[in-house]
């Protein structure tokens, strides 16, 4: 992935392949990955007679708890990524495959919090930000009818 860097676009381009598809390494995780796995504690859930719900939910690039988490190359790549264009596809896509599998209530982590070598977990980095993309799928997802009884 350091490679990546060194790229025109610093890596944007194929870190928002990874997260769509893994298509550059399997790190078992990606939005496409995601929706087999929405899709097997929906019927986890529904043996149970339960819904399912997210809680803390949203992307989680970081490198904590590794070596990594202390580059600045990694760190301004991750930060980056969450403020690419393209992140807000990848949201929308995430929530429709949560929406398809049978997902309910999808809570997503943190409203608002400055990116850091820890994360990048708000859907705004501060308070009067007029938006951004994790934050304009939010909005735009969330204006949708209710998609699941008892909303």
């Amino acid at each position: 992935m350091r490679g990546w860097f060194d790229e025109s676009d610093e890596g944007m381009t194929k870190g928002m392949e990874q997260l769509e598809n893994a298509a550059h390494f399997d790190c078992g995780d990606s939005v496409a990955g995601n929706a087999d796995t929405y899709a097997y504690f929906v019927q986890v859930v529904q043996d149970h007679g339960i819904a399912l719900v997210a809680y803390e939910g949203g992307q989680h690039i970081t490198g904590n708890g590794h070596a990594i988490q202390e580059d600045p190359d990694f760190i301004a790549f991750h930060i980056g990524l969450n403020r690419d264009p393209r992140m807000k596809d990848r949201y929308l896509e995430n929530f429709e495959n949560w929406k398809a599998a049978g997902g309910t209530l999808f809570m997503h982590f943190v409203d608002i919090t400055y990116p850091s070598k820890y994360g990048s977990w708000g859907a705004l980095e501060y308070l009067l930000q007029p938006g951004s993309p994790k934050w304009d799928a939010v909005v735009e997802f969330n204006q949708q009818d209710c998609f699941w009884g008892g909303c």
